[in-house]
């Protein structure tokens, strides 16, 4: 296990200091020299941590606290929470800083409560650097001040306790761990949207059943450190974070609904599609003094790096790859210079000093197409060149070729995540029946879904010449029934209205029959079992069926019919437009597209999910 040593642990000293409502005599009295030494630690980041609150804040508080006493179901949730702060002004924040808040009581009780872990056999080949930086901070980030160890004492204790009273040596893995298995009976889920910002107070944290990934990490990070568990926030912070594990020969990536074991971000790469993270992060108590935000200067800098609070720990990850840039031309006469990816937006992930004409990218990942840029302050930020991708094969830079086109048949603006794939399976084996008795003793089947069916529109062409009071789609036996949309027609074309019939035996009142009817591709039919459930339609008369179209629970980020795309390529002006076109049927063409380019397809209609990919022997494959 690595440990960044970035910042320095001075010599303690006892007078002329002035830390506000700090008394410094009293707080060093009867402490050792390492807890000294600790409280120095401590006290260089008073003047610069603060509680950031707000009118909303304050009113939030309550509101949250009462919503996680009740049964209401997580989508439910999520709507009041966006109710609520939609409904709300968003006062302007303000800083109460803890030189003015913080008092000598509560500042000597955190480091005597941390210390009461130092040196375990689960934490004694930890620095002490690693146990200032990672175990003793008395905040996370900008949350209220509370008694935060001595709660999750009172709440978690008997685990340690319980290992303790077991005799068997007791690990870093194995604490943690078993703290995780509690943790993870809380059920919470993770909103995706991001509704607020400020760091929640502890109490919260551990009442809210619906939260960001933010949340629960400072949530565990909370719990680990009261314990004495160097525990760290690691990730792309404006994209996605988990709670870090600094054990003795490894970093362990956990989550609050995960114990190590269950790999939370190789799991959470597979979801979302993604190779590799391009890089990754680590949130400190004390300042990066080689962060950008130090040394930047009067030059303006991305949102993301004006954080001096985190440090790349991607070599903990994965075996960092190198890239150079030749500074040809410097637009801005720029000292730095980034990378970025594309996810649904442009996200900064490194920056790099330009000397002597050149940028150096260390520690960044294969598998990822990035967008080397310079930046200033206004919308527009100028490439720096191609975007390029490590590969085993060494470096490809994607440098359209202008004279070679091509004609680009277009399906999809979005990858099919490979989870994605198990809700088309869901429908494999399925079949239609018709019948003209209520009970469907007379049903004849007539048609089987026998191959995988794809994410969009399916249609199929029934040439039965028979007539049917009802008609019903029955999910296989293996399978849960899991469809978005159902249609039926008659010979001359119309579509064929009903009754609806069916399954009432769903995982949550939103994911009901009716959803299949709605017109909308993104709501779907969940049953909770599988064992052939299934639902239909009854007719007011026997009608004839020619064709059924359905899809199966999807994404929506399918080329539709009668809406309006544009395609968009990457060179050295950044993104150039092909031009928009009216999608006629399940796929959009665009000719004289320049070869060998990154490319991004835009629904102008509706939908924000879009994937960046390159063209290859006629196929979208995205990175």
């Amino acid at each position: 296990m690595k440990f960044n040593k970035f910042f320095i642990i001075c010599s303690f000293f006892v007078t002329a200091c002035n830390f506000g409502s700090i008394d410094t005599e009293e707080l060093y009295s009867n402490l050792s020299d390492k807890q000294k030494l600790a409280a120095e630690f401590l006290l260089s980041e008073v003047d610069n941590r603060y509680t950031l609150t707000n009118q909303d804040l304050t009113d939030f508080y309550p509101f949250i606290d009462s919503l996680s006493l009740t049964d209401v179901k997580f989508h439910e949730q999520k709507q009041l929470l966006e109710d609520f702060f939609a409904n709300h002004s968003s006062a302007k924040s303000y800083y109460v800083y803890d030189k003015s808040q913080l008092t000598t009581q509560y500042l000597k009780q955190n480091i005597l409560d941390a210390f009461k872990y130092y040196q375990q056999s689960w934490n004694s080949y930890l620095p002490d650097t690693a146990f200032f930086q990672y175990v003793l901070p008395y905040r996370v980030g900008d949350e209220p001040l509370e008694d935060w160890r001595n709660f999750f004492i009172q709440k978690y204790g008997y685990i340690l306790d319980s290992l303790i009273n077991t005799n068997q040596p007791i690990s870093t893995e194995l604490l943690a761990t078993e703290i995780l298995k509690v943790l993870k009976l809380r059920e919470i889920k993770t909103l995706q949207t991001n509704v607020y910002s400020k760091t929640l107070r502890p109490s919260t944290l551990d009442k809210i059943k619906v939260g960001q990934c933010t949340d629960y990490c400072d949530y565990v990070n909370f719990v680990m450190r009261t314990f004495g568990i160097p525990c760290a926030k690691d990730g792309i912070f404006d994209w996605h974070c988990w709670n870090a594990i600094l054990a003795k020969d490894s970093t362990i990536d956990v989550y609050v609904e995960c114990t190590p074991e269950d790999q939370h971000l190789k799991n959470w790469l597979f979801y979302t599609g993604w190779k590799n993270l391009p890089k990754i992060w680590r949130e400190t108590f004390t300042k990066n003094p080689n962060s950008l935000a130090e040394i930047h200067g009067e030059e303006p800098i991305p949102q993301y790096f004006k954080n001096p609070y985190m440090v790349d720990v991607s070599n903990e990850y994965f075996e960092g790859q190198s890239a150079d840039f030749q500074v040809d031309n410097n637009p801005y006469n720029s000292n730095f210079a980034y990378l970025k990816v594309w996810n649904n937006k442009f996200v900064y992930v490194d920056w790099a000093k330009i000397e002597k004409d050149n940028a150096k990218f260390n520690n960044i990942s294969d598998s990822v197409v990035y967008f080397p840029s310079y930046y200033n302050s206004q919308k527009e930020q100028k490439p720096l060149s191609y975007p390029f991708v490590i590969t085993e094969k060494g470096r490809r830079d994607f440098v359209a070729d202008t004279i070679n086109t091509q004609k680009m048949v277009l399906y999809r603006k979005y990858l099919i995540k490979r989870t994605h794939n198990l809700y088309l399976k869901r429908m494999l084996d399925g079949y239609f029946i018709g019948a003209n008795k209520p009970d469907f003793s007379d049903s004849v089947r007539i048609y089987t879904i026998s191959e995988m069916p794809l994410m969009k529109w399916n249609e199929v062409e029934i040439s039965l010449n028979k007539s049917f009071k009802y008609i019903k789609y029955v999910a296989p036996i293996w399978s849960w029934l899991n469809v978005a949309e159902l249609e039926f027609y008659n010979p001359e074309g119309k579509k064929l209205k009903g009754k609806i019939l069916g399954c009432n035996n769903f995982s949550e009142a939103h994911y009901s029959s009716k959803n299949a009817f709605d017109g909308d591709v993104l709501t779907y039919v969940d049953a909770i079992e599988p064992h052939y459930e299934w639902l239909g339609l009854e007719f007011d008369e026997p009608q004839q069926i020619s064709k059924i179209r359905y899809i199966p629970r999807n994404d929506d980020n399918f080329v539709q019919k009668n809406q309006l795309y544009e395609l968009q390529y990457a060179d050295l002006k950044g993104w150039h437009s092909m031009g928009i076109q009216n999608a006629y049927a399940d796929s959009v063409t665009f000719y004289n597209v320049p070869s060998n380019a990154i490319y991004l397809l835009k629904d102008l209609t509706k939908g924000h999910e879009e994937r960046i990919f390159e063209y290859v022997d006629g196929k979208q494959v995205f990175w």
